[in-house]
């Protein structure tokens, strides 16, 4: 490629500069031995002469794929540039040679280019140029990858600290999949042996139960590269008094958060500062200096949900709290039935959605749950009080009887002001129309970024019997999600590591439930529960709004979504028909897939990356 791009004359040119002033090659550009052979003069075989070898940098970085170029000059025992002689090239310590030229042109020289080729280890390369019996050798140092450690300088004695450790190639960009060893000198670690997600990183807990100076240390690319971080740790006790762990605070409450800092066993001096963060809410100011060791202010919030609260001391010491702010006043409640038509004897669930005059959903209300049914159907429970998302259940199975059309009654409302109510009505029907979802095993790649799952809809009579030009609505919505990354993993037990598998790094290790608790697309209040600004998920699929049954009573449909949602997102597909007024709703709840082919080679990086799609944070309520 030079050649083409550099005239023969100015390449001589240049390359007769670069001899004149490098001399011998001491400052490490030019290569060492300028090794002579004799022969009969016959460029293509032996020949006496020399080869000196160039370099245009002494280094390459890590990251570095054009690389350096490095120029073979093979004179004759007068120094003269000879021709049409090959060259061979040949480099150590896993550098990688692409020879740009083996055989030299009329100005002497043949051409290569050397780059790290993908080993990130700082490290040094020998690379030798060779003619019949003459060679040359230069060395040039792959570098530029660091390691760095990221946490405090200082933890108090029987708590945990956080760390984030980076390996970074020369341009600064993360190094995946590179196992990185953790010690430290007086304490414990949560592990010794992690792995770089798609972003080069690893977070690392301290365990800090001994105090004195500590050190961690982190090694990685087989201890090619280090580093280390001291940290004191202090005797020092600094923690929370109040509110305690998980504490319900009531919207727009102002309530104390106080901190106790003792050194030695004593309270540490009066007016030493604590500064004050949350991730939700308000706080009556962003510090607050010591009297008797402690330190106060105080929190509110207008907008349902977790929050967690840091303190942190001058000198680096710092502890978290989470608490959970809730809406106490009721001012609506919504009925709603997983399936408006029943036959005899099936059941479905109630719920009823409470919420405050701000929308926010409301935490520990009972709600009061009455039948009015000619049919015989039952309640599974009279009351039920609603959790965090506002939401109180209970399963309704029908009699043995049929029921006018919405001839069933269930009334729900707030046990302490019956006023806040909602009703939903059912029909028990012994003809009731049966809507059933389907799929196989089968995923399908319409191209690169699409992933598309078959799925077929059945509508029948309580018989059986197909029900031809049956008007189908077709819905889908996301009702759960995950945060973690991908991990290697053997298929066989024991094995080696020979595909990618899901890690979810959410301390319960269960699923964030979907913020759009409605289902109406808009952020309402309460509902960004980990406060970024977004509902999460986002809609992650597409489905036909309204398909129509054939002969068969059937239809089949395509679910598209986006492959980077496979194994992030869970869904609820829902299928409704309706006829003479009365509508029965079938739904699927499910986790979008992935490809198996696309998780069965860890050369190619999982759809989507490494980390997953929504992050890999510990909990539901801290935005990645």
């Amino acid at each position: 490629m030079l050649s083409k791009r550099l005239k023969p004359i100015a390449i001589l040119m240049l390359l007769l500069f670069l001899a004149a002033c490098g001399g011998g090659g001491d400052d490490g550009v030019f290569g060492t031995g300028g090794g002579s052979a004799g022969g009969d003069g016959d460029a293509a075989g032996d020949f006496e002469g020399q080869v000196q070898l160039l370099t245009s940098s002494p280094r390459v970085g890590t990251a570095d794929t054009e690389g350096v170029v490095l120029t073979a000059l093979v004179k004759d025992s007068n120094g003269v540039l000879m021709e049409e002689v090959p060259v061979s090239f040949s480099v150590t310590n896993n550098g990688a040679l692409q020879v740009t030229r083996g055989t030299t042109d009329e100005t002497g020289s043949a051409l290569a280019v050397v780059t790290g080729s993908g080993d990130y280890r700082n490290r040094s390369v020998a690379v030798t140029a060779t003619a019949g019996g003459a060679s040359s050798t230069v060395n040039i140092d792959v570098d530029g990858t660091t390691l760095t450690i990221v946490g405090p300088n200082v933890v108090p004695v029987g708590e945990e600290a956080t760390f984030i450790i980076s390996l970074e190639d020369s341009d600064g960009n993360g190094i995946a999949m590179e196992n990185l060893t953790v010690e430290s000198a007086l304490n414990t670690t949560s592990a010794t042996v992690l792995s770089t997600d798609a972003d080069g990183t690893v977070t690392v807990k301290l365990i800090a139960g001994n105090s004195g100076t500590d050190t961690l240390s982190v090694s990685a690319l087989d201890g090619s590269i280090s580093a280390s971080q001291n940290v004191e740790i202090s005797p020092d006790s600094f923690r929370f008094t109040t509110p305690t762990a998980g504490t319900e605070i009531p919207l727009d409450s102002s309530v104390p958060v106080s901190l106790t800092w003792q050194v030695d066993g004593s309270n540490v001096d009066d007016n030493s500062n604590v500064t004050f963060s949350t991730t939700r809410g308000i706080l009556s100011g962003a510090s607050a200096t010591t009297t008797n060791g402690t330190a106060t202010v105080n929190i509110q919030a207008s907008d349902a949900g977790l929050a967690v609260i840091t303190a942190t001391a001058a000198g680096g010491l710092s502890t978290q709290r989470e608490v959970e702010f809730i809406a106490t006043d009721p001012e609506t409640l919504e009925a709603k039935s997983a399936s408006s038509q029943l036959a005899i004897g099936e059941s479905t669930e109630i719920t009823a959605v409470v919420r405050d005059a701000k929308n926010n959903l409301v935490k520990n209300q009972t709600v009061t749950f009455q039948l009015t049914d000619i049919s015989g159907g039952t309640l599974s429970s009279g009351s039920a009080v609603t959790n965090s998302q506002g939401i109180a259940r209970t399963r309704y199975t029908a009699g043995q009887s049929t029921s006018s059309n919405g001839g069933v009654e269930i009334k729900a409302f707030i046990a302490s002001l019956p006023s806040v109510e909602g009703t939903v009505n059912l029909t028990v029907s012994q003809q009731a129309l049966r809507v059933s979802l389907g799929t196989g095993n089968e995923i399908e790649e319409p191209n690169s970024t699409t992933y598309r799952k078959p799925w077929s809809v059945f509508v029948s009579d309580a018989t059986g019997a197909p029900i031809a030009d049956a008007q189908v609505e077709l819905s889908l919505l996301p009702i759960y999600y995950w945060e973690g990354e991908y991990v290697a993993v053997a298929s066989t037990p024991g094995g080696t590591p020979d595909k990618w598998a899901r890690s979810i790094s959410l301390v319960s290790g269960e699923s964030c439930v979907a913020e759009d608790l409605n289902g109406n697309g808009i952020l309402d209040t309460g509902e960004d529960v980990n406060g970024n600004g977004t509902l999460e998920p986002t809609n992650p699929g597409t489905v036909p709004g309204r398909v129509t049954t054939n002969s068969e009573g059937s239809f089949e449909f395509g679910l598209n979504y986006p492959q980077s949602h496979c194994n992030w997102v869970g869904v609820e597909l829902t299928a409704k028909v309706g006829v003479q007024g009365t509508e029965t709703i079938s739904r699927a709840r499910f986790t979008l897939s992935c490809l198996a082919d696309d998780l069965n080679n860890l050369d190619i990086e999982p759809p989507g990356g490494i980390v997953g799609l929504y992050g890999n944070a510990s909990s539901c309520a801290t935005p990645d």
